[in-house]
């Protein structure tokens, strides 16, 4: 094998790996499970563009946050249902979920441009970088359109999880003959995301 080949076969295994993860911690919400992963392979913090890797993980104090913080969807008048669907979480260190608190996404992602004493600026267009290794389209949060990026989001995780199974993913409402449903809270929120991007 060339170097090239060695770097492009390098370069699918990271996507690959990314998207297992991004999948995993759909999974795991989805069954109510949240707990920490030590698999990660995925993008950059948010906040320093450092890329994951385990003792990242662990140094970092890693955990799964809120995109659209849970005090500003309460202050919109939003469900939790909406809000706390995974599609709307990512992985996020403790010190840049202190600076994203419980404000709007576009004063956040400000604040992060331009730091403070103890965390240097960061670039529009490199935080912008961060932000799409999330699969978040950066314009959205920018305009604090929860009602577009969900399903925005939705989309760019179904992709990545297709990309990674070589599957498509099911976005349809047809349930399975014989199955029955209860109206907990996963089945709901399946079907609220799903009809999303129907």
């Amino acid at each position: 094998m060339s170097g090239a080949d060695l770097q492009e076969t390098a370069g699918r295994i990271a996507r690959i790996q990314q998207a297992l993860y991004f999948a995993q911690q759909f999974l795991i919400a989805a069954a109510g499970r949240f707990q920490k992963r030590a698999a990660l392979a995925g993008g950059p913090f948010f906040r320093s563009g450092q890329q994951f890797d385990h003792t990242v993980f662990f140094g970092e104090n890693v955990d799964i946050h809120h995109i659209f913080p849970q005090e500003w969807c309460k202050r919109q008048g939003m469900k939790p249902a909406a809000y706390d669907s995974i599609i709307n979480k990512t992985p996020l260190s403790y010190k840049t979920n202190r600076i994203i608190g419980g404000i709007a996404p576009s004063e956040y992602l400000t604040k992060l441009e331009t730091g403070d004493k103890t965390t240097p600026p960061i670039e529009r267009q490199r935080l912008d970088g961060y932000l799409g290794s999330h699969l978040i389209d950066p314009a959205l949060l920018r305009a604090n359109d929860f009602d577009a990026f969900m399903p925005d989001r939705q989309k760019r995780l179904l992709a990545l999880i297709e990309q990674a199974t070589g599957k498509a993913a099911y976005s349809g409402t047809a349930q399975d003959e014989g199955v029955d449903v209860e109206g907990d809270e996963d089945t709901i929120e399946a079907e609220m995301t799903v009809s999303a991007i129907s």
